[in-house]
């Protein structure tokens, strides 16, 4: 029961801080629609960080990661991001299912374990889906938000939304029309009738709702 318990606390902790370094704010009725938990089980929970010192709740209700919690999060989520460029890189896993797989192993790893893989594949700094390493700042600055980039313009994508990376059929039409870090694209199209962006690159044209856009950060190229 006990290591049941840690896989959840483990889970809630690094949900809290994926959100939390994309700058939003976290409260229990977000992790009620992530997790796609019950208000009372999510509460409970969040009463249990609180008592170990994970976490503090605001006079907003607004859920903090206290020093303890971020560095206990930040190691779930660097064990997580090797287990997700391991799957890639090594076994070939598809893209857009290494993050879902690597739930699976983060759990698993040792500080040992972790510290030998990051050697192994050379100390990556980023994870398949463009986020840094915990404590690594990221080098493609300024940054904006595919929604907002102007027709004409070529892109390329360096970074996607957290919470993209829980979406798997969603990731599988991004991976098949190339909207990954590293790829490249011209902004063909904006059609503000449909709210749908249109990318042109080497594998044709890709529609893009502006809502999805809004969630994948890229960087011009000129």
């Amino acid at each position: 029961m006990e290591g049941r318990q840690s896989v959840v606390v483990g889970e809630y902790l690094h949900l809290i801080y994926r959100i939390q370094v994309m700058g939003r704010v976290v409260k229990a009725s977000t992790l009620v629609q992530r997790l796609d938990s019950s208000p009372s089980t999510v509460h409970a929970t969040l009463r249990r960080l609180e008592r170990d010192g994970l976490v503090n709740l605001n006079d907003r209700k607004e859920i903090e990661l206290t020093e303890k919690g971020k560095e206990s999060a930040a190691g779930i989520a660097h064990r997580h991001n090797l287990a997700e460029y391991f799957l890639w890189h090594e076994l070939k896993i598809p893209w857009y299912l290494v993050h879902t797989h690597a739930h699976s192993l983060e759990h698993a790893i040792t500080p040992l374990v972790a510290a030998r893989l990051e050697e192994y594949l050379g100390h990556p700094k980023f994870c398949p889906h463009g986020s840094p390493m915990p404590g690594i700042e990221h080098p493609h600055t300024p940054l904006l938000p595919l929604s907002e980039a102007s027709t004409g313009t070529k892109i390329e994508v360096v970074m996607l939304d957290e919470s993209i990376e829980d979406e798997e059929d969603l990731l599988k039409y991004l991976q098949d029309s190339l909207v990954m870090p590293g790829q490249q694209h011209m902004v063909q199209e904006r059609i503000d009738v449909t709210h749908t962006l249109v990318l042109q690159s080497e594998n044709g044209l890709t529609n893009l709702p502006y809502d999805i856009a809004a969630l994948i950060d890229v960087r011009e190229i000129c």
